[in-house]
């Protein structure tokens, strides 16, 4: 099962069948430590592209090139001031909750400006 199908039938009041359920605590546990959740690979790039381009559209920018230069210096300092502050809750600064949310999805977070260019460009 994909994690909102898990979501769906623990909100439904449905039993999950023992290796959903066996996944789901593994995953509680990890959370727990700090180490967020981590979805299978693909829906975890998915999302962490989704919150970056957020990100983006937050940050604003008159090219992609320019917003990618906005956004590496924000991914900055996220990491350096703002991640160690808000590890269990979003800060509320919409481009920071943009940014929280790559962080949780469990992919490999995208710092260089380049990179974030080539996501933005696509």
């Amino acid at each position: 099962m994909a994690l909102t199908e898990v979501i769906a039938a623990l909100e439904a009041g449905q039993p999950l069948p023992g290796a959903d359920r066996d996944e789901l605590l593994k995953a509680l546990k990890r959370y727990r430590r700090g180490d967020g959740f981590h979805l299978a690979g693909f829906e975890r790039v998915r999302r962490r592209n989704a919150a970056l381009l957020r990100a983006a559209e937050a940050v604003g920018g008159s090219t992609p090139w320019t917003q990618a230069g906005r956004l590496a210096a924000s991914v900055a300092r996220f990491e350096a001031r703002v991640l160690p502050r808000y590890r269990d809750q979003p800060p509320a600064s919409p481009v920071d909750r943009h940014l929280w949310d790559a962080w949780q999805s469990g992919a490999r977070p995208l710092r260089s400006r380049r990179r974030l260019y080539e996501l933005i460009r696509d």
